[in-house]
């Protein structure tokens, strides 16, 4: 294949991607994540900016996140990531997980998220997460 020949290709998949973000612009509310059984995205102060297949959240104290999911699955079962959001702190510190924690009451459908500074203390940042 030629460079010409793989540049237009490469323009052709960009103008594509470039319709999709400009089509998903409109529905905020929505996820599009096709292989993941919940996925969202969560302002600092606990609230829903874009989510898949989540139920509701709630924010117990500063940096924690419990996270009602409506999956089929038991969540324990699971594998869930989370990450900041562009323009967290550099020590900003996150952690997830699928079993009960005390931060949601030991409730067994609630995913878990703790957000904090590598330095020590819990501190609110916005996130984003995904359930598989």
């Amino acid at each position: 294949m030629s460079i010409s020949s793989a540049l237009r290709r490469g323009a052709a998949v960009a103008a594509v991607s470039a319709a999709a973000v400009v089509a998903l612009a409109g529905t905020a509310s929505a996820v599009v994540a096709p292989y993941a059984q919940a996925a969202g995205s969560i302002n600092a102060d606990g609230t829903i900016r874009q989510s898949k297949a989540v139920l509701q959240v709630s924010k117990p104290d500063v940096g924690r996140y419990c996270i009602q999911l409506d999956v089929n699955t038991p969540i324990n079962e699971l594998v869930a990531t989370a990450t900041p959001l562009s323009g967290a702190p550099w020590d900003t510190q996150i952690f997830v997980t699928v079993w009960p924690t005390a931060a949601c009451n030991h409730d067994n459908s609630a995913l878990t998220v703790l957000t904090g500074k590598a330095t020590g203390g819990y501190q609110d940042t916005a996130f984003n997460f995904v359930v598989s």
